[in-house]
């Protein structure tokens, strides 16, 4: 039998997790009006938060109490040490508050700031989930085809991108969520994913310990990133990649004009 590390969060733990929130989606979206059923406000920075982002924050924080972790949630942090339980109880708010399925909890475990550990990401919306605990055979090739990539949807909608890409080698398109994107990345969605805004520790952590098992890369402009011990990823663009379409995508983005 495979030993299970001292610090991955088990199955039934996690179905624990899953049936709670669910419970929580079915109140809050069967309701007659659920957008003022799920209470949203806005933080000091005047990002939305909801009920249900400060309740899937202190149910996987009474779970995992007793694993002896820094608990560093979007919604209830201190300052970050390892070990740590790093989580956003649900990436892509703006999704949420829309009913769009484009959201999900995103939890990550890391004993240090290697990127290695424990890696989950749940979508209550579809039911789908992976995590690092989960087998897979590499594959010996991909097919040849235009490499795609995901944008932010927010970035697309700004402008930031052109929506003709066909001259640079590669197509893009916008989807919501950082951790939604890296969730699709690492089911073969797409080739690679591009952000030109920072994004803190909660948004990519479970995502990039995923990624790191298929050979994903992680960049800052042209430098690879082999650590997750800051906060606040800047200075971009910031890009995950395969390897095999490396080269254009990272010609292109940090090249650009």
């Amino acid at each position: 039998m495979e030993k299970m590390n001292a610090f991955d969060l088990s199955i039934e733990k996690r179905d624990r997790i899953k049936e709670k929130i669910l419970i929580k989606f079915e109140e809050i979206f069967t309701a007659d009006n659920f957008e003022t059923a799920m209470k949203m406000r806005l933080k000091d920075d005047n990002s939305v938060v909801t009920d249900i982002d400060y309740f899937v924050s202190q149910l996987v924080k009474v779970e995992c109490t007793a694993m002896g972790l820094n608990f560093f949630s979007e919604e209830d942090h201190g300052e970050l040490s390892f070990p740590a339980l790093v989580l956003d109880p649900i990436d892509g708010t703006k999704e949420l508050v829309k009913g769009i399925p484009e959201c999900t909890l995103s939890l990550a475990i890391m004993e240090s700031k290697k990127i290695e550990g424990f890696g989950w990401i749940y979508n209550p919306f579809t039911g789908f989930e992976i995590s690092t605990t989960d087998k897979f055979v590499p594959p010996i090739c991909r097919r040849e085809r235009t490499p795609l990539g995901f944008v932010s949807q927010s970035e697309w909608d700004d402008g930031l991108y052109r929506s003709d890409c066909t001259e640079t080698g590669f197509s893009i398109a916008p989807k919501g969520s950082m951790a939604h994107k890296l969730f699709l990345m690492a089911v073969g969605g797409c080739d690679f994913i591009v952000s030109r805004r920072p994004k803190s520790l909660w948004d990519i952590a479970a995502g990039m310990l995923i990624l790191e098992r298929q050979g994903v890369e992680f960049y800052i402009g042209n430098k690879r990133i082999t650590e997750l011990d800051q906060k606040l990823f800047e200075g971009g663009p910031l890009i995950w990649t395969r390897p095999e379409c490396r080269e254009v995508v990272l010609n292109h983005f940090t090249n650009e004009k």
